[in-house]
């Protein structure tokens, strides 16, 4: 009796610890909420909104070449590459450069770095932090991070040869205008040879965005704006379609509305005979304000769309 408890203990603690190593092999060496346009329903989106996500509409994603994912470790970048392509184009949904320690997001790691000058996070300590720094391989204490391990994702990208933009702004729900910039990269890239691959942090409302934005690019002509926001959400982006703000959520609910309004007027931009390739998305929306058009940014054009710390 004895000799099985203890089989059934030490089989129990190899499997803890299997798992765990994997689960923090994965957490160090590859980008979380990974998904391309052509992936399966998430298991989780299928178990919450099965009547949702059991049959997508998946009009123009046969041979899609777009993806989405959280911030990127440098180190996967190689493989990124291997994986989507040679003719792979990354685009940054976090306002300017990312900046990496020993190839983990600075920020994932509770590091801010300004004017050279790497310092603690005000709004991120604890047991996570320090969790991540051990496993990054990375000194819990600033003063003591090797300069040597601080490099920028844009350097990287050009070390290998992967093209790379940065276009959002800070506010970037109620600030439209960088969409032109996202369009002038739709525009210029084969579909059929280009991958376009978006992140942002944790891989949820910013890359969401951008891919649907993508998605409407490509697809938009030819089915419902709902269907487009219903398989992102499906493959494990956010659903662009709940403003609620929660309680605990970084969200503002001003934030969501924005963001929504984005989508929606985007879709109708591309399906406006005096839209794409008549006039610039700026120019449009203009006009559209002038009309008082629905879609459009609520309240100041400089509004954050996060209480606290941006976490996507």
């Amino acid at each position: 009796m004895k000799t099985n408890l203890k089989r059934v203990i030490t089989l129990s603690l190899t499997l803890i610890i299997t798992v765990g190593g994997f689960w923090c092999y994965k957490l160090y060496t590859s980008p979380g909420n990974m998904r391309h346009a052509t992936s399966w329903t998430h298991p989780t989106r299928l178990a919450r909104d099965f009547k949702r996500c059991v049959s997508v509409n998946e009009t123009g994603l046969e041979n899609a070449r777009f993806s989405g994912s959280g911030a990127l470790p440098l180190n996967y970048l190689g493989k990124l590459k291997s994986s989507l392509g040679p003719n792979l184009f990354v685009i940054n949904g976090l306002p300017g450069d990312v900046w990496h320690i020993n190839g983990r997001h600075m920020r994932q790691l509770c590091y801010g770095y300004n004017d050279n000058k790497l310092t603690p996070s005000a709004k991120r300590q604890g047991y996570q932090c320090r969790i991540r720094q051990f496993l990054a391989g990375v000194p819990s204490v600033a003063d003591q991070v090797p300069t040597q391990l601080i490099q920028s994702q844009s350097q990287r990208m050009q070390e290998e040869g992967i093209r790379y933009l940065a276009p959002l702004p800070e506010h970037w729900t109620s600030q439209w205008n960088y969409v032109d910039e996202l369009i002038e990269v739709f525009d210029n890239t084969d579909p059929t040879h280009t991958h376009l691959h978006f992140h942002c942090e944790y891989g949820k409302g910013r890359t969401t965005t951008m891919m649907a934005l993508y998605d409407i690019y490509l697809n938009g002509r030819s089915i419902p704006i709902e269907d487009i926001i219903n398989r992102q959400y499906c493959i494990g982006g956010e659903d662009l379609n709940n403003t609620i703000a929660y309680k605990k959520g970084t969200w503002t609910q001003q934030g969501l509305v924005n963001r929504q309004n984005l989508i929606y007027a985007f879709y109708d931009y591309m399906h406006d005979p005096n839209g794409h390739g008549q006039q610039k998305w700026s120019t449009w929306l203009k006009q559209q304000e002038a009309k008082g058009y629905a879609y459009l940014p609520k309240g100041s054009k400089a509004s954050h769309p996060h209480r606290t710390d941006d976490r996507v």
